[in-house]
């Protein structure tokens, strides 16, 4: 549901004989998703309502934790889904279709799962995350059972326009529905034009991530107090167990969002370097370090959920990023080098051999600068 960006101490199907057992299982789960919807607004939550702007409460984050559990399943049936796909694109929709149709009834056996895996929310203010999840599921069934009936759904290799529609819904609910369900996430922030201790956006980097994610993208800073709770959240949602984790999350975003939030130490040395006057602005490993940050996580909001590929098209992104907060061409690419020179003791899974002048992920191969 989220990446996180770290350092060291700092996301096809059996034959006609299974097409029956396919049907009853989405037929299943739209019925089970239909009374479990209209059944959770009448009972009464566990515990005292919260006022909507509060923290999560203990009883609230453990509900989080089953919520993210079962979405972890979720996405992961649809990755087959989506794999599958590329399949029957490429095998012109013949020998792959029944691998589809598995994957399909992957996705609604999933959603059938959601009423018992996923208790009532104990407070009201979660309702609405879990109403958005029933409401993609809803979409995901119709679209399972249209790939089993195999008439209209896929021709040639290639899912019906219409149907990519109720894919492209169902995924925008469910993403929905995990962001609703991060309630530290939810709580209002105020603007802020100028660097300050307390949570807040800053408008300079969100124009910053939308240069380089060509989307409208918001940057919230978080204090260290908040930014504790915020990485708690985003841990849960991750999988991650806090605190035994290596590494220190610097910034959060889900692939494909639109907001960034990121750690107070980051987003100020960010925030310095973007207020300074043009004169004094200069190059440092710190200014370096939170500029890439904001660079990975907009490539992120862009769609990228690969960490090393995002991981490279930011550090080649730095100067650019550098020259749009204002600095001058000799200042952005010293940032760069900075930024490149730490590339080495990042964590696995953000390092790739690809990475290099000339390697399969440079952005500008007939170019001998680098990054």
């Amino acid at each position: 549901m989220g990446d996180v960006d770290a350092r060291p101490s700092s996301t096809i199907w059996k034959v006609v004989g299974a097409l029956s057992r396919l049907a009853s299982i989405v037929a299943a789960a739209v019925a089970v998703m239909t009374v479990a919807a209209c059944g959770s607004h009448g009972e009464s939550h566990g515990e005292s309502p919260a006022r909507s702007d509060a923290w999560p409460t203990r009883t609230e984050l453990g509900w989080l934790r089953e919520f993210a559990s079962w979405s972890t399943k979720l996405e992961t049936a649809e990755l087959h889904f989506q794999t599958s796909r590329r399949k029957v694109y490429a095998a012109f929709g013949q020998r792959s279709m029944p691998l589809l149709r598995r994957d399909a009834s992957g996705i609604g056996g999933t959603c059938a799962s959601l009423a018992s895996a996923v208790p009532a929310p104990p407070t009201p203010r979660l309702d609405e995350a879990l109403a958005s999840a029933h409401s993609a599921c809803r979409a995901y069934a119709r679209l399972a059972h249209a790939v089993a009936d195999g008439r209209t759904a896929v021709a040639y290799g290639v899912l019906a326009v219409p149907w990519v529609k109720v894919l492209r819904t169902a995924e925008r609910r469910f993403q929905h529905a995990r962001d609703l369900a991060l309630l530290g996430l939810r709580r209002p922030l105020p603007p802020s034009a100028e660097p300050r201790i307390s949570s807040h956006f800053d408008p300079v980097l969100g124009r910053l991530a939308r240069m380089l994610a060509s989307k409208n993208v918001v940057v919230h800073c978080w204090s260290p107090a908040d930014w504790r709770r915020v990485a708690g959240e985003y841990a849960i949602v991750s999988r991650h167990s806090e605190p035994r984790t290596p590494w220190r999350a610097e910034g959060w975003t889900p692939v494909g969002g639109s907001r960034i939030d990121v750690d107070a130490s980051v987003c100020r040395e960010a925030e310095r370097f973007a207020h300074a006057s043009r004169s004094i602005r200069s190059a440092t490993p710190a200014a370096a370090d939170a500029v890439r940050v904001i660079a990975h996580e907009a490539i992120h909001t862009a769609g990228e959920a690969d960490e090393a590929t995002t991981e490279c098209t930011a550090l080649q992104s730095v100067a650019n990023a550098a020259r749009g907060l204002g600095a001058t061409p000799a200042v952005a690419r010293a940032l760069a080098r900075l930024a490149w020179i730490e590339y080495g003791s990042e964590p696995p899974p953000y390092r790739t051999a690809e990475c290099r002048n000339g390697g399969r992920l440079d952005l500008r191969p007939g170019e001998s600068v680098w990054p």
